[in-house]
């Protein structure tokens, strides 16, 4: 096909059908249209909270790399949790049983690494990762950090020792960080800072119920999450040191692409990287997703792709007036949950649309497609070529002064006015005189 320009528009659809009726329609507004800004391409990986039944299962027959990885991914947790996973992913449909930790947090793993690595084969390649709780492991995976089989090991490990750990309730608290800290009470803690105005504390539940009437008394909001512990707290205390021997034995790397730590909200370090107790002690700080969108708002533009299921951590940067106004984009690659039955491959699609309008050198042939299917060049714009002969009398001398609607034109675009270049019936051979070469601008009065 032609080669790729700035200006770039997408559509999606998900039949034949549908795309001549929108193609048809010149009120149509396309799926994702450049808007004269480059943005390079970011992945942001979710963490727990984001799973449901069946996430991204829609993708499997689409992109076959997709489930050869995920399959690959849940078979090596399988091994190590002696749970089968995969049956899991494909045919679970009770959310309870997808939500305990030590299943939500290798199904999450799995998506997500095999996710970025399909978009990786279409051309999409991150500029920079972010992720949140146990989807920084993935981004430190995909960048490098880990190895693939540590990796998994890792998390195996993570999610038992989190399930196990006491019982705990998180609330979410619609107030800044630093009214919510001045207001904590004993046994709760900061477990999460996502952005403006949104934090989350943990702790025991009769600590958190305490809170929650101290905040309704000052009139905040403030509301449970349905979890079964309080991740992220000094509650997870008892798995760091078991996490961080365990991560001793790993081959932990320097990030080979830039990772921003939610941990800390900075660009990854490379002694923070290849530090195990850097990993192994996440599971008692806070995650602080806000304070690394913070960072990526001073950066260039960057069009922000969540690499998971649901489309939280877009809702959280949509709604970061930072990010807004340095003009970062985000957008969903898979649907949310409500949407998913039948949404997996409209919204990867639609990902993949705005990602090119970005910038993005998107292979699409490497997207698989029925055997029928063709991939057809679209004409450019449509020019038509007429030839004018200029009206001389006999003896070479001018019947009259052409007008400016007369001007010789030998290239003349469909879209031109038909009353600015006469139309001449047939080509005729000029009148017995000298001959004239027809340029633009010429006149016959002109030498």
């Amino acid at each position: 096909g032609r080669r790729a320009l700035p200006v770039r528009a997408a559509l999606t659809f998900t039949r034949p059908a549908e795309a001549a009726r929108l193609l048809a329609d010149p009120d149509t507004a396309p799926t994702a249209l450049s808007d004269g800004t480059p943005r390079r391409p970011v992945f942001a990986l979710p963490g727990q909270g984001s799973q449901h039944p069946r996430a991204a299962a829609g993708l499997a027959a689409e992109l076959p790399d997709f489930d050869t990885r995920v399959r690959e991914c849940l078979g090596m947790f399988s091994d190590a949790l002696g749970t089968g996973l995969i049956t899991m992913w494909q045919e679970e449909t009770d959310p309870a049983a997808v939500a305990r930790t030590v299943h939500a947090q290798p199904l999450l793993f799995s998506v997500e690494f095999a996710l970025a690595r399909s978009l990786g084969v279409l051309g999409v390649e991150p500029a920079a990762l972010v992720g949140h709780s146990v989807g920084e492991v993935v981004a430190a995976t995909l960048a490098g950090v880990l190895p693939l089989a540590d990796a998994v090991r890792f998390v195996a490990r993570r999610a038992e020792l989190m399930q196990g750990m006491p019982p705990g309730r998180m609330l979410a608290v619609a107030a800044g960080e630093d009214v919510v800290r001045e207001l904590l009470v004993p046994g709760v803690a900061v477990s999460a800072v996502n952005g403006p105005g949104q934090v989350v504390v943990g702790g025991p539940a009769e600590s958190v119920a305490a809170f929650r009437e101290i905040l309704a008394g000052r009139g905040v909001q403030g509301r449970l999450l349905s979890t079964s512990h309080a991740f992220h707290t000094p509650m997870m205390a008892p798995a760091v040191a078991e996490l961080t021997d365990l991560l001793a034995g790993c081959a932990l790397r320097a990030p080979e692409i830039p990772v921003l730590s939610a941990a800390t909200g900075r660009p990854l370090t490379d002694a923070q990287a290849t530090s195990p107790r850097f990993w192994a002690e996440q599971l008692v700080e806070p995650v602080l997703f806000g304070h690394a969108l913070d960072t990526l708002a001073g950066e260039e533009p960057a069009r922000i792709l969540e690499v998971g299921p649901g489309q939280a951590l877009s809702s959280l940067i949509r709604r970061h007036p930072g990010l807004r106004d340095a003009g970062h984009r985000a957008v969903g690659c898979l649907p949310r949950p409500a949407d998913a039955a039948d949404g997996d491959r409209t919204a990867f699609l639609t990902a993949l649309a705005h990602a090119w309008c970005d910038g993005a050198d998107v292979e699409w042939e490497a997207l698989p497609r029925p055997k029928d299917a063709h991939r057809v060049v679209l004409p450019g714009y449509p020019y038509r070529r007429r030839e004018f002969w200029l009206p001389y009398a006999a003896g070479g001398r001018p019947a009259a002064a052409p007008s400016a609607a007369g001007d010789a034109r030998d290239v003349v675009p469909e879209q031109a006015p038909r009353e600015a270049v006469p139309e001449e019936p047939a080509r005729e051979a000029p009148a017995p005189g000298r001959p004239v070469l027809a340029l633009p601008g010429w006149r016959p009065d002109r030498h």
